[in-house]
């Protein structure tokens, strides 16, 4: 395929991705001048970011059932609309309790969005360009991760953060245009709508969440509780029985699938929890603006977009399960790291490096993961595998800046008195971040040993290669999947 044949569709389906994905990071810089224009606390203000991740995870499984009904490229687009309509009322929100409400309105886009971003780009190139796209990608991510705190700390400190998402409104409108002209639609499922299991998911998730609330707050209520107990049996006894169900139970019996969402959820608890902080440490105890805060995280925020791309390069010959322990391991020491570094005074040149293992490691494992994610499952299953990680994922999120915030106000012993207040109280958060990225690394050793569907196909590939002459030159640079996701294969073991 010609280098524009995998260009378009990547820009097409990258574009809204990088938006709303630097969307998010934007918050995490902007949350500070928000708070003080609207009069709000750390407590209060954190629900800017947390009703987008309520809604997102809620809504992620329900929108990629759609897609498969109504065509994932109709509900991608019109995904992208819904955000942009979230946008505008960000923008013009006049209270606090609006401007929630309106991130909740974008989070519903983005749901749409994201979990199928991926899945029609692979669905628009051959399947030996898989491992080029999956980078490419990957480093798209990576872009929207580093650029985020930059347009971020800019835009909020020159201009106010209400232009963000003006800007958004500017850039979905052409990652629509864009959408439109390049992406087709794939055959749709002629299948009914798997309603009573839409609504049982979202029940469950909104459940999961408010239980991750409450955790924040001390204490899980005897309700949450009941209520996740009776909704769990039920809702796996309909969805075996469904004729196509929302979430197919085959995938939670894949423990290529498990094991990768267990990294996803203790990757991004670290992650969110202590970016939140960190935020709040450099404009609060150090006096950074928002733009000088946003450059101040390069580190961490700029070195996916190049570790992404070399991460898909190593795919083939290392193995998807192999890479992402290698991430979580440097994540967990980049926490650790900051922990030990973090004090009063920043010393920023010890501080760094910490942010920049944990940069890193952020980009190979996201690229990793969405490689075995991809490899785990037949062409079928890849958008509900797809929303799936991604609904993990904020749970992930939503759990670390719950518990996180809330360890480290107890740990607190004033409201940001001092600096030596703030750092007393963050050290010992964010070495929880790294303890729960230690457990994450342990789960992807498990996987990279036993269950890499990533690894097995590269063998398989290597013995194809030795045993034939003049084989595709694709074979010897990894860039060929297996074949099994054509065969079909024990769903249990994803091998």
């Amino acid at each position: 395929m010609a280098a524009s044949g995998l260009t378009r569709p990547l820009i097409a389906t990258a574009a809204p991705m990088i938006v709303m994905s630097m969307n998010n990071m934007v918050m995490n810089n902007a949350l500070p001048s928000i708070g003080f224009d609207f009069s709000a606390s750390l407590g209060t203000t954190k629900w800017v970011i947390v009703s987008y991740t309520f809604v997102f995870a809620t809504l992620m499984l329900v929108a990629t059932s759609i897609g498969d009904r109504l065509g994932q490229r109709r509900v991608f687009l019109a995904g992208i609309a819904v955000f942009i309509g979230g946008s505008v009322g960000c923008a013009l929100a006049p209270t606090l309790a609006l401007l929630v409400v309106a991130r909740a309105t974008q989070a519903v886009g983005a749901a749409a969005v994201l979990p199928l971003s991926l899945v029609l780009l692979i669905s628009a190139i051959p399947q030996y360009r898989r491992n080029v796209a999956l980078s490419w990608w990957g480093g798209a991510n990576g872009l929207a991760i580093a650029l985020g705190p930059l347009v971020g700390g800019t835009v909020t400190g020159e201009i106010g953060w209400r232009w963000v998402f003006w800007i958004n409104v500017a850039a979905g409108g052409l990652s629509l245009l864009l959408g439109v002209s390049v992406l087709q639609d794939r055959e749709v499922s002629r299948a009914k709508l798997d309603v009573p299991g839409m609504v049982g998911v979202t029940a469950l998730v909104v459940l999961l969440m408010a239980a991750i609330s409450e955790a924040g707050k001390g204490g899980v209520t005897a309700a949450i509780v009941a209520g996740i107990g009776i909704l769990v049996p039920v809702f796996v006894w309909w969805e075996r029985r469904a004729s196509s169900p929302v979430l197919p139970i085959r995938l939670c019996r894949n423990r290529s699938l498990l094991l990768t969402y267990a990294v996803s959820v203790t990757m991004f608890f670290a992650i969110m929890g202590t970016t939140v902080l960190c935020s709040q440490y450099l404009q609060f105890t150090q006096g950074y603006s928002p733009l000088h805060a946003g450059l101040a995280s390069l580190p961490s925020t700029a070195t996916p977009m190049l570790a992404a791309p070399l991460a898909g390069m190593l795919l083939g010959r290392i193995g998807g399960g192999r890479l992402m322990t290698v991430g979580l391991v440097l994540i967990a020491s980049g926490l650790a790291w900051m922990a030990i570094t973090t004090t009063a005074q920043l010393d920023y040149l010890r501080w760094a490096p910490g942010l920049f293992l944990a940069g890193t490691g952020l980009g190979i494992e996201m690229t990793a993961a969405n490689a075995v994610l991809l490899t785990a499952v037949p062409a079928e299953d890849r958008a509900s595998a797809s929303a799936m990680n991604n609904t993990v994922i904020e749970l992930g999120a939503a759990l670390g800046v719950f518990v996180l915030v809330g360890v480290f106000q107890r740990a607190s012993a004033s409201t940001y008195v001092s600096a030596s207040d703030f750092v007393a109280a963050m050290r010992p958060t964010v070495l929880v971040g790294a303890a729960a990225a230690v457990l994450g690394a342990v789960a992807a050793a498990i996987l990279a040993v036993r269950y890499d569907p990533t690894r097995a196909g590269r063998e398989a590939r290597l013995r194809a290669t030795l045993g034939t002459e003049g084989s595709d030159r694709s074979d010897l640079f990894g860039d060929v999947p297996t074949d099994r996701a054509d065969r079909g294969w024990d769903h249990r073991t994803g091998a």
